[in-house]
């Protein structure tokens, strides 16, 4: 954060074509919104909030009708910020999508 601080102060913009973070089901909203996958070099942590109390809860990434990762957790709460891990591999399938957070109860 630190680096891409300085770079803004010192006016260099990222470059490159920004993809979306969608929220899906029960996801309330997304931090960061966006994503440029040309400025990712080991991995992106996107953090969200649920809108409902979830038990035996699954979080997926669809890029468009692709689920590209499936995490499971024993309960998500609106009180709590959750958090996921995209590679830059994964950023590389959404070319064309924007990536949709969604979270299911088992």
């Amino acid at each position: 954060a630190a680096a891409a601080a300085a770079d803004y102060l010192a006016g260099k913009r990222p470059e490159g074509r920004a993809i979306a973070l969608q929220n899906g089901e029960n996801v309330g909203y997304t931090v960061p919104q966006s994503i440029r996958p040309d400025a990712v070099e080991k991995f992106c942590e996107v953090f969200f909030r649920v809108t409902r109390v979830m038990r035996k809860a699954e979080i997926q990434v669809l890029c468009g009708d692709e689920i590209v990762q499936r995490q499971k957790r024993e309960h998500m709460a609106p009180g709590e910020m959750e958090k996921i891990t995209l590679t830059p591999a994964m950023l590389e399938k959404a070319k064309g999508f924007a990536i949709t957070i969604s979270c299911e109860e088992a």
